[in-house]
């Protein structure tokens, strides 16, 4: 964070020496890097010729950032002209930022799958201090704007809206989440931390959990196992939070094998929870809950085979439980694809989840039996690869996070007997480093 607030600083600075149109107000950190929830704590990275370092060596992951700027009369109308400004002016603030030599490298990153009047343009910066960030422009009349363009009445011909009603709706979602929404997470997510000095150790090792069972952001994503983790916190059934991490982590296995997501919402007292110490119990709000409920047996009511909506995670601001669940159409036909057609986890893979969950405790357990000796925590984080249908074979020479991996030995040895056992790999150093494609 020291070194965060040093650069919000020196984006600060540059309205001061007239390097920039217009002045930023405000550098909002939205990333679990910067909010002490990320698996591996961000490190600076040694950038002496960075430029000639092997690609496989370069990867560092990026902190996002919010920049707000001060308020002009000039900002247009149009919501694809403010895509464009946006664009302009991180062209600008990478412009004065290589002056002063603290930025090794910086680039332009266009989503070209973004709709042209959402938010769909980034800089990336690689700092001198080691550090990656990625900013991103936030404009707050762009939803009001928004709100505006979803309103017009389409029989009435004196104002014609600037594109399909379908791209302003899909847009204004996208810029509520990204900009309103994934910041009020945030700061909860933070609040938390400050509550609850284990929350970090916990979050991590649940993150860990998912990640290393091929689950996280594939399947699941960050903030909502975020989420998943506040439970054990928030909603403690012994009445007391957990004080340690892997008390934390134990706990949340625990509660995701009994937890009966088909038929139990989650109602997660998360904004309420915020100033209160470690010992203040936390209640959802009783006319929020109320609506939750009543939210979670319509959704249940529309989707009674489970085959859209799985899991129903609320907050205070979230009351339809869905906010954190991933897009995807899965089993749709490609015609008829829409957004939000199947949300992800979907049934599969929540079932999977408290399999899992389920085997996880039984290795705890028996390891408990053996006395600490004959415990091996990695067993915790190996997902058995048996079910899937196939395995890929990749080439570690190319991989980018390989000192992320559990187990480095026991993969350099598969990779020797997958050289002789797949000799069409066997030119190309190939590993059997698996990924899941699809299982059962």
């Amino acid at each position: 964070m020291k070194v965060f607030n040093e650069f919000a600083k020196e984006l600060k600075s540059l309205k001061e020496n007239n390097l920039i149109p217009l002045a930023i107000t405000s550098v909002q950190p939205v990333s679990e890097y910067l909010r002490y929830s990320s698996v591996f704590v961000p490190g600076p990275r040694r950038l002496k010729d960075y430029q000639k370092q092997p690609s496989n060596t370069k990867y560092l992951p990026s902190l996002l950032c919010h920049l707000k700027f001060e308020s002009s009369g000039k900002w247009p109308e149009s919501l694809q002209a403010i895509q464009k400004i946006k664009a302009a002016l991180l062209v600008k603030i990478a412009e004065a930022l290589e002056p002063a030599g603290n930025v090794v490298d910086s680039t332009i990153v266009f989503d070209y799958q973004a709709l042209p009047i959402a938010q769909n343009v980034t800089l990336d910066i690689l700092h001198s201090s080691g550090y990656a960030f990625k900013l991103m422009v936030c404009y707050e009349r762009e939803e009001m704007l928004l709100e505006e363009a979803l309103a017009l009445d389409p029989k009435d011909l004196r104002k014609t809206p600037e594109c399909k009603t379908s791209w302003i709706a899909e847009s204004l979602k996208n810029y509520r989440k990204t900009f309103v929404y994934s910041r009020k997470h945030h700061d909860a997510i933070s609040a938390l931390q400050t509550r609850f000095p284990s929350f970090t150790y916990t979050v991590r090792l649940i993150k860990r959990w998912f990640s290393t069972h091929m689950l996280l952001s594939t399947h699941v994503s960050v903030e909502l196992v975020e989420l998943l983790a506040s439970v054990v916190y928030l909603l403690p059934e012994d009445e007391l939070p957990p004080t340690s991490g892997s008390s934390g982590f134990i706990r949340f296995l625990k509660f995701l094998k009994r937890w009966d997501w088909r038929n139990e919402p989650l109602l997660i007292p998360l904004q309420s929870s915020i100033g209160l110490s470690s010992n203040d119990l936390t209640h959802f709000p009783a006319e929020s809950a109320k609506a939750a409920l009543e939210s979670f047996q319509s959704t249940r009511k529309k989707d009674p085979g489970l085959h859209r909506y799985t899991y129903f995670v609320a907050t205070e601001d979230d009351l339809e439980g869905s906010r954190w669940l991933l897009r995807c159409a899965v089993g749709v036909p490609e015609k008829k694809r829409k957004a939000g057609n199947v949300q992800r986890p979907t049934r599969l893979i929540s079932d999977r989840l408290q399999a899992l969950a389920s085997a996880s405790l039984e290795v705890l357990e028996s390891s408990m039996e053996l006395g600490s000796a004959e415990f091996l925590p990695k067993a915790l984080f190996k997902s058995p690869l048996k079910h899937f249908d196939f395995h890929l074979l990749l080439d570690l020479g190319c991989s980018t996070r390989l000192h992320q991996s559990i187990d480095r030995k026991s993969m350099t040895t598969l990779s020797s007997n997958s050289s002789r056992n797949y000799k069409s790999f066997s030119e190309t150093r190939s590993s059997s480093f698996m990924i899941n494609m699809g299982g059962h």
